[in-house]
């Protein structure tokens, strides 16, 4: 699935170039930000509500529960399109597309944004009834699909922002189709329907709680939205233009996608679900223990990741993209280097959901938006790399102001030898890498394929070398991550 999605990143690089790629990477950014009005916190909140039903049995009972807050979702996000539409030349115009976000544009930015707001909420559910591999197939196959498609248009010399854009929309529908009919259907069968029925107080109760859950991580993502990439690609394309956007673009995409690629499982809904999932059957024990095992496995997958991808960003940038995104080097070696560290902060966050306790969110994403001012500043005083630096400034004092929150609610603790091990193998395991990829021959394709695998070898006698795993922490650590069946709660714990 990353790797289709991945694909698809480089065709357009590289077949739109650096001024149309950074274009539709604004369009692409306005609709995320008309994607996070219409869904209202509802994945988050149905994330959080998904996983306690489950825990206490009474999963069935989750569209009785939360068909209002979909029914005013639909209401938000048509109100979110049309002030695209409507208001696409001034929108344009302040983000430096000057005149290029058309109307169709705008419709098709509208409609992804409306359209997107129920992928979330479906994955949610059939993660939760064991669907994983339904959803794996489904991405996978609408990535492929949309990989396919903007091959034959690069083919035909026929590729464009807007087709680029339409075909996004297209694999996206397709897919949020599938998996909203698959979740239908499970909820329509006589088995799931058998057991659905609960008390009106209770309905009531939870429904109450699930609003004000989304209200607040509505206020949240607005918050978090202002301090990650989207707001910082507005800022890039209205003060330094479009093609320094495509460069911002290109190299948040691929370190984000190289994160991912190892820990997907381990990270979004599916990490808050299982942590969400223990505290409700076995409390704040078992919430510890899980928390303390992700930021163990995130920071293992994470440091070679990071520390190689910032060595390797310049052959990186030539072989996958081509010579006219060099630019892009140094950024995304900012970005490898920078985000690796915080590769395990979605834990924190995890852990305050599974304790229904997001308030605190609002309070960290307040501090931090002090930063947006810094943001500016030091983009204009260091371009693209000010920005980055700032925005993770940002990030990291919320991130530490949360880990406080959390640990005064759980008693979580933060694995700080395990961590320290991970870092010395990564230092380590850098001394192969920067040689090959300083001293050796050849084109940058050919480094990359000595680099790699002489870093992941090495990274991985290092780990043994410094005991930072052992094959008896593993097995413990799948156990832990299992979920209690037996420790179920009894309904109205």
């Amino acid at each position: 699935m990353q790797l289709a999605a991945l694909g698809t990143g480089v065709v357009l690089a590289r077949t739109l170039g650096p001024l149309e790629f950074g274009r539709l990477a604004l369009v692409l950014a306005v609709a995320a930000s008309a994607a996070l009005v219409a869904n209202l916190g509802g994945t988050e909140a149905t994330t959080r509500f998904v996983a306690e039903l489950k825990a206490k049995g009474r999963l069935s009972s989750l569209v009785r529960v939360a068909w209002p807050l979909f029914v005013i979702r639909i209401a938000v996000s048509l109100v979110a399109g049309l002030a695209v539409i409507a208001l696409r030349g001034p929108i344009g115009d302040l983000i430096g597309l000057d005149g290029h976000l058309s109307l169709p544009l705008a419709l098709m930015a509208a409609a992804y944004a409306a359209i997107s707001g129920f992928q979330g909420p479906s994955q949610v559910f059939l993660v939760n009834l064991d669907r994983q591999r339904f959803i794996n197939l489904v991405t996978g196959v609408t990535n492929l699909g949309a990989f396919v498609a903007l091959i034959a248009l690069a083919a035909g010399d026929l590729l464009s922002v807007k087709l680029a854009m339409l075909v996004a929309l297209l694999s996206l529908l397709v897919r949020v189709v599938l998996l909203v009919t698959s979740a239908l259907h499970t909820v329509s069968s006589g088995k799931f329907a058998a057991n659905s029925v609960v008390g009106q107080s209770y309905t009531n109760a939870v429904r109450q709680r699930m609003f004000r859950y989304s209200g607040i991580m509505f206020l949240i993502g607005v918050g978090g939205f202002l301090l990650q990439s989207r707001s910082d690609e507005y800022l890039v394309g209205a003060m330094l233009g479009v093609q320094a956007v495509a460069f911002y673009h290109l190299a948040e995409g691929f370190s984000r996608t190289a994160f991912s690629l190892t820990s997907s499982r381990l990270s979004g809904f599916l990490m808050t679900g299982m942590l969400t999932e223990g505290y409700v059957q076995s409390g704040a024990s078992s919430l510890r223990r899980r928390f303390r095992h992700i930021v163990r496995l995130r920071f293992a997958l994470s440091v070679p990741i990071g520390i190689g991808g910032a060595l390797l960003a310049g052959e990186i940038v030539d072989a996958v993209y081509g010579p006219e995104y060099s630019d892009a080097a140094a950024i995304l070696a900012l970005f490898f280097l920078l985000q690796m560290p915080l590769q395990w902060i979605g834990a924190i966050s995890g852990v305050l959901v599974a304790v229904e306790k997001p308030q605190w969110f609002l309070w960290t994403k307040a501090v931090s938006l002090v930063t947006i001012p810094l943001t500016i500043w030091w983009l204009r005083i260091w371009g693209i790399e000010g920005a980055i630096a700032a925005t993770t400034l940002g990030v990291a004092i919320a991130a530490g102001i949360e880990f406080i929150m959390a640990r005064r609610y759980t008693g979580i603790s933060f694995p700080i030898a395990d961590v320290a091990r991970y870092l010395l193998a990564g230092g380590l395991m850098a001394a192969p890498v920067a040689a090959i990829a300083e001293f050796m021959p050849g084109a940058p394709w050919q480094v990359l394929a000595v680099a790699i695998p002489v870093g992941g070898v090495t990274y991985m006698a290092a780990t043994i070398a410094v005991r930072a795993f052992s094959v008896a922490e593993l097995s413990a650590l799948k156990q832990s991550l299992q979920p209690a069946r037996s420790e179920v709660s009894e309904p109205g714990r």
